[in-house]
């Protein structure tokens, strides 16, 4: 709950910062302008799943009894967004410097797969309270940021790409919707399982990340009000961890998913 007020704050901050811009730009000289636009990006996602099973508790009888069975694994994937944007840039000086104020929605596509080995004592690491090698994945489903943008248009880029041309640093901030699968297959019961025995299983979990990001962009105007933006992020997702019972509440199963990513859009933005 109290990351989710935090989230909806952070929001309601954003656009009002954006639109005290707006209101306090026609009080000055150089005023500012507020724009919309669409987005693509292609990205490079990186996640590792963690995973331990605990069997200390005193009234597990499995031969795994009094041992933690920790596994890991990490693997990356191309993704792949389209996503909508707004916002409010203002000018600082006569000779182009000026910030922006943003907020964007986009939908991924694209799934991060990949298998644990598995930890154990038996051949398979698949018996009752061993770490099974099951198979994993994280879908991102969507996601929603606000980013700040400092930018010009220095005389090295003028000379290269004429005066509508601009660089900027950003950072911000995202929240990440995820689903993330566990695809299990072992044995449900104390006594060693046959493999005929095995029981198989999906565990579908929705986890929220919080992330930030940092990069940076090239804008080239293509007349008085649309421009053509590329950028290339950095995204660092803050750790989620959750924890599993099974068995009468006799084994634990803590899990802990990372991820990171490198980002790259296009951006076609249309000015007021």
């Amino acid at each position: 709950m109290r990351r989710a007020h935090t989230w909806r704050m952070s929001w309601v901050i954003g656009i009002v910062v954006m639109a005290g811009l707006g209101i306090a730009g026609p009080a000055h000289s150089l005023d500012g302008r507020f724009y919309i636009g669409l987005k693509t990006d292609a990205s490079l996602l990186r996640g590792s799943y963690n995973k331990a099973v605990d069997n200390t508790d005193p009234r597990n009888i499995s031969p795994q009894r009094g041992k933690v069975n920790r596994d890991d694994d990490s693997a990356d994937e191309m993704l792949y967004g389209l996503g909508f944007l707004g916002g409010y840039r203002w000018n600082l000086t006569a000779d182009g410097l000026y910030l922006s104020g943003e907020i964007d929605m986009a939908y991924h596509g694209g799934t991060l797969r990949s298998r644990l080995d598995g930890r154990g004592t038996s051949a398979g690491r698949d018996q009752y309270g061993e770490s099974w090698p099951d198979r994993w994945s994280v879908e991102k489903v969507k996601s929603q940021g606000i980013t700040l943008k400092l930018g010009g248009s220095p005389d090295l880029l003028r000379s290269w790409a004429g005066s509508d041309a601009s660089v900027y640093a950003l950072a911000g901030v995202r929240r990440i919707k995820t689903q993330i699968r566990a695809r299990l297959n072992g044995c449900f019961v104390p006594t060693p399982c046959l493999p005929t025995e095995l029981d198989s299983g999906t565990e579908t979990t929705n986890e929220y990340f919080t992330a930030w990001t940092s990069g940076l962009g090239l804008e080239k105007m293509l007349g008085a009000h649309v421009g053509l933006r590329g950028e290339i992020r950095y995204t660092g997702y803050l750790s989620e961890d959750w924890t599993k019972s099974y068995f009468e509440d006799k084994v634990k199963v803590p899990v802990r998913v990372d991820a990171e990513e490198i980002d790259f859009s296009l951006d076609l933005v249309w000015y007021f």
